[in-house]
């Protein structure tokens, strides 16, 4: 699942916010431009066990189909 973030997505125009993996922190968010393909961005991949374990208040939870 990807987790994108609907308030901050509502504020640009050609971009969307999503909740991603950090080296750093655990979680941050990241912008894409709304055409990009999610599917790619491993970064902001989530199972939904790891869902289950945050808090994701205003996120669209979107299913992301790995292609393999």
């Amino acid at each position: 699942y990807i987790l994108k973030h609907i308030d901050l997505s509502e504020q640009y125009k050609n971009e969307s916010v999503y909740l991603s993996h950090s080296r750093y922190a655990k979680l941050k968010h990241e912008s894409f431009l709304k055409d990009d393909d999610m599917s790619k961005a491993k970064q902001c991949h989530f199972t939904q066990s790891e869902i289950d374990k945050i808090h994701i208040g205003s996120y669209e939870q979107i299913e992301v189909k790995d292609e393999e």
